[in-house]
């Protein structure tokens, strides 16, 4: 272990039940830098991420193997409590996660919790930390305005404000940038690059582009193994592993650069990422097919006719497919059995929260480690098919879209988890009314993902719509729910961490 090293992981292995998530990890992260995580989605870098913390102590069938230290001290074999490791090591998740309180109150909760009652002091606090993330500026005219009402890049700002206010050694972020737009993604990254200089920083990202752009160190996380880890810039520029080198370049596991969302998406050519991926640059920036890619026998010979391209219009097959028609066709019923399984996650929920089920509550967690092994299915044999087939442009389309629903599914069913997280810490507190209209939420959230999964299966526009149009209502619910919290917790300060 080196003497900059904040955290050591050696031979650490983690299972969910008998899903083996975390493959022998042995890894330093050094202090005052930023170490970024990167890999394809379900290769663990988030699961790594959330050892550092502890957060996986409230998953059921989770287990361990291995040494975690921070500073020399082993994180789960010493005496140090959650609640002491978490102060030293914040966290920032991918979706902003204001309380719904002013933003005063969101800074000031933490040091009020840990014994701060002196206005003066948490007045000091709140400006300091709102200055250490550049926006005390923005913020200090609305300081008793609520904080749900500020944009998205805003809210991240204020978490990261809410924070560093309890002053971390360690800040962990998890996708902070995906939800945001161009600008607020530059004034994370410029905000994370200015905090090192106090904090060690350790970011999970799927936008090579910002690993790149601002992390120190970077680690290459593969099926639950650390392929490779090393300088930003050398590991980049000359990476030791070809598995890493197919990874960056975007041979495989999404492109280069993409916003973060785990899925390949649109270039600036207009081609998709795994079009990209099989052509040359010259080509790819022209936007069009080579002739190289058409077998050989359907092929003219230069004299007969010199170079050509074909245009993507073209439904032009790239090459002999071979039973890919079959693969696709599994992939499909495949997607749709995850659908049914995060439908069944949510049925449960409504359970579990209409009864406050501890059992229940268990059953969704575990099954969420189910949902997480169908998508890196999924995903893998999407993967395979591109590299091994060359799929027609609408087999191209088809397989893009996989991915982005799969990876939908999933966060619903980590929504799921969170929430019987919740369940299960409400279970031992004293009972509070739950807002009115969250039944209502409830069930029309389970309506949308039952009507999203038969329009999947029966490839039904109309019904795809009525999806679509759904997403507004249950905005309006949302903000009605909120608004049912706020009102309550006015009326029942003693029952505050109830209801947030």
């Amino acid at each position: 272990m080196s003497e900059n090293s904040k955290f050591t992981a050696r031979n650490l292995n983690l299972y969910y039940g008998d899903f083996h998530a975390l493959k022998n990890i042995n890894f330093e992260i050094e202090a005052n830098k930023i170490t970024a995580l990167i890999g394809p989605s379900g290769c663990g870098k988030s699961t790594f991420l959330k050892t550092l913390n502890r957060m996986n102590d409230f998953v059921e069938g989770c287990k361990i193997e291995g040494d975690v230290l921070l500073d020399g001290k082993d994180i789960y074999k010493t005496d140090m409590s959650a609640i002491e490791l978490r102060q030293r090591v914040g966290m920032v998740f991918q979706q902003p996660n204001p309380f719904p309180k002013s933003i005063y109150e969101n800074v000031a909760y933490g040091p009020r919790i840990r014994g701060i009652k002196k206005k003066s002091e948490l007045d000091e606090i709140v400006e300091t930390s709102l200055r250490e993330v550049g926006i005390w500026d923005e913020f200090k005219d609305r300081l008793h305005k609520s904080a749900l009402g500020l944009s998205g890049g805003q809210q991240q700002r204020l978490c990261i404000a809410r924070t560093v206010a309890v002053h971390p050694e360690v800040v962990l972020m998890d996708e902070p940038t995906s939800a945001l737009d161009p600008i607020s993604t530059m004034k994370i990254e410029d905000l994370a690059v200015e905090m090192k200089k106090k904090y060690t920083i350790v970011i999970v990202t799927h936008n090579m582009q910002q690993a790149n752009r601002i992390s120190d160190t970077t680690a290459f996380f593969l099926l639950g193994e650390l392929i490779e880890t090393g300088a930003t810039k050398d590991l980049f520029l000359n990476p030791k592993n070809k598995k890493t080198e197919e990874y960056i370049t975007g041979r495989f596991g999404g492109l280069p650069g993409t916003a973060g969302n785990r899925r390949p998406h649109q270039t600036g050519s207009g081609l998709s990422a795994v079009q990209w991926r099989m052509m040359g640059t010259e080509e790819a920036y022209a936007g069009r097919r080579p002739v190289e890619h058409i077998p050989e026998k359907d092929r003219r010979t230069e004299r007969e006719s010199p170079r050509q391209f074909v245009p993507e219009s073209q439904e032009v097959r790239m090459g002999t497919r071979n039973g890919s028609d079959l693969e696709v066709k599994e992939i499909n019923d495949r997607v749709e059995t995850m659908g049914k399984q995060v439908l069944l996650a949510i049925d449960r929920t409504i359970i579990a929260l209409e009864k406050m089920d501890v059992v229940a509550a268990n059953a969704i967690m575990k099954n969420d480690a189910l949902i997480d092994a169908m998508e890196t299915d999924i995903e893998e044999r999407c993967i395979q098919i591109v590299v091994k087939e060359q799929p027609i442009a609408s087999d191209w389309r088809r397989l893009a879209s996989y991915m982005r629903m799969i990876s939908d599914l999933e966060r619903i069913a980590d929504n799921c988890s969170d929430i019987a997280i919740y369940i299960k810490k409400l279970a031992s507190l004293k009972t509070v009314t739950p807002p009115a209209h969250l039944g209502e939420a409830f069930s029309s959230m389970r309506q949308m993902v039952a009507d999203m999964v038969e329009a999947f299966h029966n490839e039904d526009l109309q019904l795809a719509e009525k999806v679509v149009k759904a997403d507004d209502v249950i905005d309006n619910l949302f903000e009605k729910n909120v608004q049912e919290i706020r009102d309550a917790i006015k009326a029942d300060t003693d029952a505050i961490e109830q209801y947030l």
